[in-house]
């Protein structure tokens, strides 16, 4: 089945709040191929992670989203994603990974889950700026 984590929910957050907020997600296999919508987070897709970045931070190096928090989320989730076994650059990195993870647990529906994960990611952006200031 298809998984949710962290680049996968924060990558469609990103889509739906910084480049199409009529965007809507569907769920299909990671080899899948549709003729519907784009794709992305999957091996065949444009939008992918790569050895070096995840995808969230290919949306937003794609759309030049340069917004500060944003920039803030993007680092985190480098962190978690890529620089999986190294040391974090942002120390909060794992707390937010896990506190992520326990939002998401509680659903069980996908589609509940990915709204979750909105709520979440819309809080932690609220965070990073605030940080900021």
């Amino acid at each position: 089945g298809q998984t949710l984590e962290l680049d996968r929910c924060a990558s469609a957050w990103l889509i739906k709040r910084f480049v199409d907020t009529s965007a809507e997600f569907r769920f299909i296999r990671d080899n899948a191929l549709t003729a519907e919508g784009v794709t992305f987070d999957m091996p065949i897709s444009k939008f992918r992670r790569t050895h070096n970045r995840s995808t969230f931070e290919v949306i937003a190096d794609h759309y030049r989203i340069r917004d500060e928090g944003i920039l803030k989320i993007a680092a985190i989730i480098h962190d978690c994603e890529i620089n999986f076994w190294g040391r974090k650059e942002n120390p909060d990195a794992r707390r937010i990974d896990a506190e992520f993870r326990g939002v998401i647990d509680l659903e069980t529906d996908n589609q509940a889950r990915l709204k979750e994960s909105f709520e979440f990611f819309d809080g932690l952006l609220r965070q990073c700026k605030s940080i900021g200031e």
